[in-house]
């Protein structure tokens, strides 16, 4: 086993991490089908038309699409001339996450050295109205006040690490709003989850499947993973699910400082799956020494 201590990807941070974003404007966008949002244009159009000269009426349109021609030319071909930003916040090279000490900040030099836990919270609205169903707004507000709460109290609390949005896109709606987020313990997540924030919005959601209604989803799952029953690898990426966490650490200041998970994927401890999850070579399945 390679006894070098994992090197931290970036240096600790004097600053709160930011909080968990909302998403108001993405899931309204991302509720309507391609069809609607090509007849809303269509309508705008038209209406600079009736508005409009002919000329000042089509200039919004030539204007978008000559500027997204030129972004998507430029971004592909200029290379460094013209900063790309979809690659703006990867991370080059190999990167792991490894969960630092909450008492020294350290990453260690073993792999999935602590356990954690994982929890799926996600929404759905199964109604031609989308978030404007009955009911939808009132459970978008107990979910958005949920993720406030996470974000004020939920690392010193709740040992939150981390969150990350995802979106489904499975369905035709694209309504399907699920956070990821990663506890330190079972005992932190159960606090949250009988805390008055999450509990108001399940009783809401009980009160509107008694009177009938069946069209607004909620789900959530739960794993706890012991020490040496996870790995991670992520290849040129931007810091993503556990790699974009980070433990609260009083550092030697006496000040408090959040330690970020991610760290370089160097050594033979990061060879592969095996080695990563702190296996026997051979025998895959053996526990975790």
């Amino acid at each position: 086993m390679d006894q070098r201590e994992f090197k931290g990807i970036f240096d600790p941070r004097r600053e709160p991490p930011p909080p968990l974003r909302r998403i108001h404007e993405l899931m309204i966008k991302d509720s309507l089908k391609l069809r609607t949002l090509l007849s809303l244009g269509a309508l705008i159009q038209l209406a600079l038309l009736l508005l409009l000269p002919y000329r000042l009426a089509i200039l919004p349109a030539v204007l978008l699409t000559l500027h997204a021609f030129a972004s998507t030319l430029g971004h592909s071909f200029l290379g460094t001339a013209l900063e790309n930003p979809y690659i703006r916040h990867i991370v080059p090279g190999r990167t792991s996450a490894q969960i630092p000490s909450p008492f020294t900040g350290q990453h260690g030099p073993t792999p999935s050295a602590s356990s954690v836990v994982v929890f799926h919270l996600g929404v759905a609205f199964n109604h031609p109205l989308g978030l404007a169903c009955p009911g939808g707004r009132e459970v978008t507000a107990h979910f958005f006040s949920m993720l406030d709460a996470l974000a004020a109290r939920g690392r010193d609390e709740y040992g939150l690490l981390g969150s990350s949005r995802w979106q489904g896109t499975a369905r035709a709606s694209h309504n399907t709003m699920l956070f990821v987020m990663y506890f330190k313990t079972l005992a932190g997540l159960h606090k949250f989850a009988h805390d008055v924030e999450h509990r108001q919005g399940w009783e809401f959601l009980e009160r509107i499947r008694a009177r009938g209604d069946r069209h607004i989803t909620a789900f959530h799952e739960t794993f706890e993973v012991p020490a040496g029953g996870w790995e991670t690898i992520y290849l040129d990426a931007e810091p993503v699910l556990l790699g974009d966490t980070d433990v609260k650490v009083l550092g030697l200041d006496g000040k408090w400082i959040w330690v970020r998970s991610l760290v370089k994927a160097e050594g033979p401890s990061m060879k592969g799956l095996v080695e990563r999850m702190r296996r026997v070579p051979g025998q895959l399945f053996a526990k975790a020494m």
